[in-house]
């Protein structure tokens, strides 16, 4: 594959994830709103709510 080729891939790649990710974050504020989806619980990757995900019982 050359590399104008692959280039292109990632490129495409990136922004359909990115388009992706926009689309969520409208679905998500759409219907929980503007307060609740701020503060969600992995909110800027979260250490406290991954803690809780791993803490032994």
């Amino acid at each position: 594959m050359n590399v104008k080729k692959t280039a292109l891939i990632v490129f495409s790649a990136i922004t359909l994830n990115g388009i992706n990710l926009m689309i969520t974050m409208i679905v998500n504020i759409g219907v929980l709103g503007v307060t609740l989806t701020s503060r969600s619980a992995f909110k800027h990757g979260s250490k406290h709510s991954i803690r809780r995900f791993f803490r032994t019982a």
